[in-house]
């Protein structure tokens, strides 16, 4: 079975392998601030080619989306399989609900009746993506803004079909720029399809910039205790893994 540690280190190391002794770095929070920073900005700067060919750059659902590929890169919700999937079926879903419920009718009775349906319209997208998401295991919140975008924006239901590929080439752009940048300092993804195995350990520098801490202690100790204890489950998962 194919294997990321079957790839030449240099290569897996970008795709987010680690070898067995490897030790996650606790950065200090300038720093991992300033790499998300730098990450979401490369990435949207590259928005001008899409305006050159007046195809817009679906900001609402992949900024959010952005935050968690940058900058809760731990997460489960922004992991490959679910940023791209999320987004997928948010479009696919989203087109579909589009042309049914606001392309096909032509006579309506007012602009009131037009708007009324296009909004009902757009909440039904939105939740058919959430079900899809949950039955498809590939929950990705901005995924639900990409169904309601491209049936409320004037310019996405314009686009029709191709706002699907539209999505699938932006949150493809924004998966290969986080494998990239993220593996630089530190490790993304956790994994591409699924965990290896359950509870996930996850780097105690993600946690210091998402989750608030009940108060503050001298000298980071509530970081290096988190520290600790992801280091001793990191034995438990590689000696598992060995056996």
């Amino acid at each position: 079975m194919f294997t990321l540690a079957s790839l030449p280190y240099p290569i897996a190391h970008f795709l987010g392998y680690r070898k067995p002794t490897y030790k996650p770095r606790i950065l200090p929070l300038w720093r991992v601030c300033l790499w998300s920073f730098l990450r979401s900005v490369v990435v949207f700067a590259c928005g001008a080619q899409f305006q050159i060919h007046k195809t817009p750059v679906i900001i609402g659902s992949f900024g959010a989306s952005a935050v968690l590929l940058y900058g809760a890169i731990d997460s489960p919700l922004g992991q490959p399989r679910n940023a791209f999937f999320g987004h997928f079926f948010g479009a696919l879903v989203g087109v579909i609900i589009s042309q049914l419920f606001t392309q096909v009718p032509k006579d309506w009775v007012s602009e009131g009746q037009e708007h009324a349906v296009m909004w009902v319209a757009g909440a039904t997208a939105m939740a058919l993506t959430l079900v899809v998401m949950q039955v498809t295991k590939t929950v990705h919140p901005p995924g639900g803004a990409t169904a309601l975008i491209a049936v409320v924006q004037d310019t996405a239901v314009a686009m029709k079909w191709y706002y699907i590929g539209i999505v699938v080439l932006s949150i493809s752009l924004q998966i290969c720029i986080a494998t990239l940048i993220n593996n630089i300092d530190r490790r993304y993804p956790i994994y591409w399809w699924s965990p290896k195995k359950f509870p996930m350990t996850f780097d105690p520098t993600t946690a210091s910039t998402v989750i608030p801490r009940p108060h503050e202690v001298a000298n980071n100790e509530e970081l290096v205790v988190g520290r600790q204890q992801f280091d001793r489950s990191r034995k438990r998962t590689d000696g598992a893994e060995n056996q």
